[in-house]
This record gives structure tokens, sequence and C-alpha cells, in this order.
């Protein structure tokens, strides 16, 4: 069975077509890559898969069962998100913004039970960051202010894991840090989808990657079989040369082709 399961989706923004047709699967404790060029549809692809935005055609399944079954908190116990972009008007501390992670598992009055605090330590510390727990969110970086949304999103402990470009303001070793803990969580059992640009870093962590390109998926698979300089060049508009790395295919650009693809403005 599937951990998600998208089957011939489509889906709009603002009356024009973002998505068309799409087949994706993500299955159970799998690291799987969606890469893709700016404007290609990821971010709306997980947003579709949460049902933040609705689909026109085709259906989405979560375990098997029909994304519109789920109650909200049903489906919050299932699947976490980290966003692409949070923005924090308050100054919670770190800690306060983990612990927001439990909500799916209150009782009515929503009270957190001293299990629900360990959760959230427990996050922390597994993304390196228990030493700012009571510093404001609006006080730390820009980077470790990410690492805190993921730290909530762990402290959640869905079965799923949905990550929109979470090393986007992260260092290089802290990329690499939450890269191996996504793959810990796999390792686990857990289902981790993480959006990334960084092709060479998706290529060294991920069990199979899905290439989109407007709206669709151009490609899926081991990465070394997807990622290839004729791929690259359809999809990206980008000549390259896919080397053999000692963890998976690097992927070093060399030029723009002739013929690039346009931005076609979608998420």
């Amino acid at each position: 069975m599937s951990a998600l399961a998208l089957a011939g989706v489509a889906a709009s923004l603002g009356g024009r077509p973002v998505l068309g047709g799409l087949d994706l699967e993500l299955r159970r404790g799998e690291l799987l890559g969606l890469l893709g060029p700016n404007g290609a549809g990821k971010t709306t692809l997980l947003r579709v898969a949460t049902g933040v935005v609705a689909v026109t055609r085709g259906e989405v399944r979560v375990a098997g069962r029909p994304l519109a079954s789920y109650p909200r908190r049903a489906l919050a116990r299932e699947i976490a998100v980290v966003p692409q972009e949070t923005s924090v008007p308050f100054p919670f501390t770190v800690a306060e913004i983990a612990l927001m992670g439990r909500a799916p598992h209150l009782g009515l009055l929503g009270f957190e039970r001293a299990a629900d605090r360990r959760a959230a330590e427990r996050a922390l510390e597994r993304l390196g960051i228990a030493a700012l727990a009571d510093r404001s969110v609006q006080e730390v970086s820009g980077g470790e202010r990410q690492l805190a949304v993921v730290a909530r999103a762990l402290a959640q402990e869905a079965p799923v894991l949905l990550l929109d470009e979470p090393t986007a303001h992260l260092d290089l070793a802290r990329r690499v840090a939450l890269l191996e803990l996504a793959r810990e969580l796999v390792a686990a059992g857990r289902s981790v989808l993480v959006v990334s640009h960084d092709l060479s870093l998706a290529a060294r962590f991920c069990d199979r990657v899905a290439l989109l390109a407007e709206g669709r998926v151009a490609a899926v698979g081991e990465p070394g079989d997807v990622l290839t300089p004729e791929r690259l060049r359809v999809v990206f508009g980008v000549e390259s040369q896919v080397l053999a790395g000692p963890g998976g295919p690097v992927v070093v650009p060399t030029a723009s082709a002739k013929g690039a693809p346009e931005a076609t403005g979608g998420p």
C-alpha cells in the first residue's frame, strides 16, 4: 500500500491549470525527491496532497484511503508538512513552535501532556537546536527558524512527512544533517517526500526522484536513471555533465541550452 498516491490529478490556481493529469506514488518507507524548475508545480502538488488546493480531476489517497475521507485533525496525524515559507508574526519560543506539532494529538481541552512536551524536546534534540529552546524565533537566524519549523513537523509524529525545500536557508553542514535525519526516519518506517533544487544532494540521499515539468511527471525512478544530460536539457534548459559520485550522480551544469523552457508562473 502506498503512503501517498496521486492518480490522474489535475489542479488549477486562479483558473490557470498548474497540474495536468499527474500520477505519483510515495511508497512506505521511502525517501522520494521531487525535482523540477521554478513554476513546474512542485509546491502545488504538496498543497493538493494535503487538501489545501482542491483537485479538478483525479484522486489523492493517503494510506489507501481517499484524502476527502479524512477530517482535518485525522489528516494531520497522518501527514506533517514543512512549507517553503513560514511566517511567525508573534515571538513564540523555539520550544513553543516545536510543541505546536502536537496539536493534532491533544484532547478537547487542548492541554499538552508530559508526553507531548517530550516529543517536542526530542525533535529539537534531533535537529541540534535544543539550546535554542527558550529563544524567540524572531531572534534566531533564518536557518535556525527553519529548523524550528522542521522540529514542529517531527513532533507531529506523522507517518508521512512532506518537506518543501527544507534546506533552502541552511548551510551545507545542516543541509546534509537534515537529509541524514530524513534517511533515519525512512529507516524507522516513515515516508518522506522532499522538494529540492539541489539535484546532486537529492540524488545522494533519495531512494527515487521524480522530475516535474509543466505540471506533469517527466520521469520517476532511481536518481541515476532519471538525471541524465538529455532530460536535464529538456526540463531545466541547461547543458550539464552527470558524473558518478561516491553516493550517487553529481550534476554539473555547464551552460544554458538553446530553447530553454519558459517559466509558467506556477508554484
